[in-house]
């Protein structure tokens, strides 16, 4: 793949992915973080409170946050996975069409069956 279609694509989905982690943030995660800040603030509160149950509710409350954030990793994860493998199945289909030498592959060949694999 030619340098500048590779860093084009690259970059078409780096902003895809930028674009969904920002409306999940705005629609979704900012709420649940000021919730957990809230209800951390909450569980100070009680002054007659010990020090290790305050420490307790805190956790409680960044729970939900955290669990938040293990999916979007998890999922993030995912889609690096897919994205490797559609990067190996592209290499297959060159090697099927063309050949194993890859350094017979005209860009051309090379750019077609990476753009037609991240379209999108």
């Amino acid at each position: 793949m030619s340098n500048a279609t590779m860093e084009a694509t690259q970059m078409k989905v780096k902003l895809a992915v930028d674009e969904m982690i920002d409306e999940l943030d705005k629609k979704y995660l900012r709420d649940m973080q000021k919730n957990m800040f809230l209800c951390s603030a909450r569980c100070c509160d009680n002054k007659s409170s010990t020090r290790d149950s305050v420490e307790s509710c805190v956790e409680k409350c960044n729970d939900g946050m955290k669990k938040a954030q293990m999916h979007l990793e998890k999922e993030l994860g995912g889609l690096q996975d897919q994205l490797s493998r559609c990067a190996m199945t592209c290499y297959d289909k060159l090697v099927q069409q063309f050949g194993p030498d890859v350094n017979k592959y005209s860009e051309h060949q090379v750019d077609f069956v990476f753009l037609e694999a991240f379209e999108f």
